[in-house]
């Protein structure tokens, strides 16, 4: 009992991070005991500690007594405390970086997606620009089929551009402009058909007067 009282007087403030590890002349028995006392769970306590410490030569009575002392020499309960806390740590960083991991698998797709829909339409638009007459049969189209073309692409693309956000973490709903003082402000699609002469011009205006 007197070296346990000297060891007290001699360590007791010697803790040094991280102060769940093993401390500068902390005997090895004492570790191994705080190590047994750490991994019992929220019921740990002194006495199912020295159940289950081993000391050679030593009997079960002498053992409570020292892990009593070591517990509050070496600080177990802030000991126990700090590696809980690092644990919950590690454990917050792991969970971070495989969530960071998949928003950009994620992203990397949704950019695919999108370049893989927008593919064919730069190629139309090209086309058209080269040889616009070669897109007049679009002219006989009735103007509810193509109302019911540009509403498929349009979902498409919604959808698509909908990804992109909520990979980089954006709102799926709406987008919030400040210059207006945080009011919400939709997004629209507008399609303008140019040419005054256009039959398609003419069956669209048709419709909406109709």
């Amino acid at each position: 009992m007197a070296n346990i009282t000297n060891e007290k007087a001699k360590y007791y403030k010697t803790l040094t991070e991280p102060i769940y590890e093993k401390q500068p002349n902390e005997p090895i028995e004492a570790f191994e005991a705080f190590q047994i006392y750490r991994d019992l769970g929220p019921k740990r306590n002194a006495a199912e500690t020295a159940k289950l410490l081993v000391l050679p030569g030593i009997r079960p009575k002498q053992i409570f007594t020292r892990v009593q002392n070591w517990m509050s020499i070496w600080k177990w309960q802030d000991r126990v405390a700090a590696y809980k806390y690092h644990i919950d740590e590690v454990f917050r960083h792991a969970m971070e970086e495989s969530a960071r991991d998949l928003a950009r698998k994620h992203a990397k797709l949704a950019e695919n997606y999108i370049d893989v829909l927008a593919k064919p339409a730069e190629i139309f638009l090209l086309k058209y620009k080269e040889n616009p007459e070669d897109f007049n049969d679009l002219d006989l189209l009735p103007a509810s089929k193509l109302f019911e073309m540009i509403q498929k692409s349009a979902g498409i693309l919604s959808a698509a551009s909908e990804l992109g956000r909520k990979t980089h973490g954006m709102s799926d709903k709406h987008q919030i402009d400040h210059t207006t003082n945080g009011n919400t402000i939709l997004p629209s699609i507008n399609i303008t058909v140019v040419g005054s002469k256009s039959n398609l011009l003419q069956s669209l205006e048709a419709t909406n007067n109709d």
